[in-house]
């Protein structure tokens, strides 16, 4: 447990304000402090206080943006004597590279020298210890890039400065992965708290710290990113994103580091709706007002979650997808009561760009739809109810067609003048009114067999049809009544309508199989009815007749001239008989049979005229 608590104080730890709050740099004492150093420390700032003077901070060559007050000093010099506190200070701070300070790089830096200290550390850097000057280094940088990130905080520094910055984070990450990988440092580190000899600091603490010291030093950076976010200034909370990236390359870690640094605003996310279905339930009409707050609250998170999702979006939906869709329930809720349905649609259109799943998105443009077209209503509503008055006519299907041309039409041509042609409204409107066609025209087909008003109707229909689903179903229609208009006229001549009992009968065959002369073995046989009428019909009948007769006096005239060859004549009389009527058939103005569509289908699929093969 306590080495849990370690490393979670070095989590606490690591924010923008590490420096800030480091011990040694307010009090300007060294890492190695004695107890005796610390006392005599203590008792000056005492006697300090007690004479109304303002402490010195000593020579520290990093000083803070403002002198700490003597309180401040005060809760510092307190801090010395926590253990866990003073040893993450410590690993924040220089060190001299022995516990005598007197090599030249802590000299230099004693002495406020930096540049100096810089030169010797990295002359060290691959001696004895080594492993201490990588780590004074790598400090330096970390230090003097967070100073210029904290002051980036409140002023506007120039692209220059900007560069610079950004160059000096480049450096303390490159110092800081050394310093991550070198065995010297840590050896010494641990000796470190050996020598401080305190109970609570386990015999795990080193490796603890080890294994939290990245996302320590990744969590600076998510709390950069968020200050710099809530100060309007974006880009830079991008660049310290990819920093947190950059210091932790596997999902594990970097998940670590965001729940902590996102844990409040996730709480603010969930919390936002946890009341919400109660309220609205109790008070439907508050509803609006209600999402509302929500929506703020959300619009401001997603802000935040956005910027640190950018590759992984579906993260935050786990996490606002589920509050979308309370947000949503609540609104449904509102509107069935107050049917106010513009600020139905302004909420759910603000909820819009915050949802990430498909069915969450496709739930909202489904729900916008669905208000805007009851706000069309709302605005044509003369118009709809004229249609509903037409749907529900009684009587002959005639009146309702009339009822639609003489009143609906010159209603919507009005509508159009005012609204637009491709005006939403309109469009639902003029879709609406070609279903009411439609309607009528099946109620033609089925009920009264009119095909010609049935016609008539889905023709209207598709003028005034803008969706394509409705305009394929219309098109569909009207072949359907164009061959029922075919089936119900006469094929012959083309103008009356056909009577069932006298069509005309076709026989026509197919062969399916041939044996190995060529000879049909298997066929096919149909008979087609092709629609007539009782005209058509008695004029054959009468060209037969004709045929018959003139045949039949050519058989007695020849009969009587050579009685012997009364059989030929006979035959003779019935070739003229078939002539002749073929030659009226050709002669006649009404259609041949041959042109009859489902005969000219069939033929161009092999069949043939009679009932089996010659």
């Amino acid at each position: 447990m306590e080495d849990i608590l370690l490393s979670q104080h070095l989590l606490e730890a690591c924010t923008p304000d590490l420096y800030n709050g480091n011990v040694f740099r307010i009090t300007g004492l060294p890492v190695y402090a004695s107890e005796k150093e610390i006392k005599r420390a203590a008792e000056k700032q005492k006697m300090l206080d007690e004479l109304g003077v303002k402490g010195e901070t000593g020579s520290t060559p990093f000083p803070l943006p403002s002198s700490p007050s003597s309180d401040r000093i005060k809760a510092a010099m307190s801090r010395l004597k926590m253990p866990e506190a003073r040893v993450i200070d410590e690993l924040f701070w220089f060190w001299p590279l022995d516990e005598f300070r007197n090599d030249l790089g802590y000299q230099s830096f004693i002495k406020g020298q930096t540049d100096d200290a810089f030169s010797h550390w990295t002359n060290e850097t691959m001696g004895e210890k080594g492993g201490i000057a990588i780590h004074n280094i790598a400090v330096m940088f970390h230090l003097t890039a967070m100073d210029w990130s904290n002051y980036q905080l409140s002023q506007d520094v120039s692209p220059e400065r900007t560069e610079k910055i950004q160059n000096y984070w480049k450096e303390a990450h490159e110092r800081l992965k050394l310093l991550r990988q070198n065995e010297q440092f840590w050896t010494a580190f641990k000796d470190r708290i050996i020598d401080l000899n305190e109970p609570m600091l386990t015999s795990g603490f080193v490796r603890r710290i080890i294994e939290t010291f990245q996302v320590g030093i990744a969590s600076i950076h998510a709390e950069f990113a968020l200050r710099f976010l809530e100060n309007g200034k974006r880009k830079i909370a991008a660049e310290h994103v990819s920093w947190l990236k950059l210091c932790c390359p596997k999902s594990e870690e970097r998940d670590l580091v965001l729940n902590k640094a996102l844990l409040l605003h996730k709480n603010r996310v969930r919390q936002s709706v946890v009341k919400m279905p109660d309220s609205i339930k109790s008070n439907p009409s508050d509803g609006a007002k209600i999402v509302a707050q929500a929506v703020h609250t959300l619009k401001n998170e997603k802000d935040i979650f956005a910027l640190f999702y950018t590759d992984d979006l579906n993260r935050a939906g786990e996490l606002f997808d589920p509050v979308i869709t309370t947000c949503i329930n609540g609104l449904v809720s509102y509107v069935k009561t107050t049917e106010n349905n513009a600020e139905f649609i302004r909420l759910l259109q603000e909820l819009e760009p915050l949802a990430t799943s498909v069915e969450i998105k496709d739930r909202l443009k489904l729900n916008i739809e669905g208000g805007r077209s009851c706000l069309n209503k709302d605005r044509l509503s003369f118009g709809y109810k004229l249609l509903e008055s037409i749907d529900n006519t009684e009587g002959y299907i005639a009146v309702r067609l009339h009822k639609f041309k003489v009143e609906f039409m010159p209603l919507l041509s009005d509508f159009v003048e005012k609204e637009g042609a491709n005006s939403e409204a309109i469009i639902e409107l003029s879709d609406d009114a070609a279903r009411s066609l439609r309607k009528i025209s099946v109620d033609a087909y089925n009920s009264d067999r009119n095909f010609i008003l049935s016609a008539e109707a889905i023709n209207l229909a598709k003028l005034l049809a803008r969706d394509n689903k409705l305009i394929e179903l219309i098109a569909e229609d009207i072949k359907t009544i164009d061959n029922a208009i075919k089936e119900a006229t006469c094929h012959f001549c083309g103008k009356n309508h056909s009577v069932e009992s006298q069509a005309k009968s076709v026989d026509m065959h197919t062969v399916t199989s041939s044996n190995f002369f060529g000879r049909a073995k298997e066929y096919r046989y149909m008979a087609v009815k092709i629609p007539r009428c009782l005209s058509c019909s008695k004029e054959k009948a009468k060209e037969i007749r004709v045929a018959f007769i003139v045949g039949l006096i050519a058989f007695i005239i020849t009969t009587a001239i050579i009685p012997a060859g009364y059989i030929l004549w006979a035959i003779g009389g019935l070739v003229i008989w078939g002539v002749l009527t073929g030659i009226l058939d050709f002669l006649s103005p009404r259609k041949g049979k041959s042109s009859y569509s489902r005969i000219q289908e069939l033929k161009r699929a092999g069949w043939s005229f009679g009932s089996k093969p010659s």
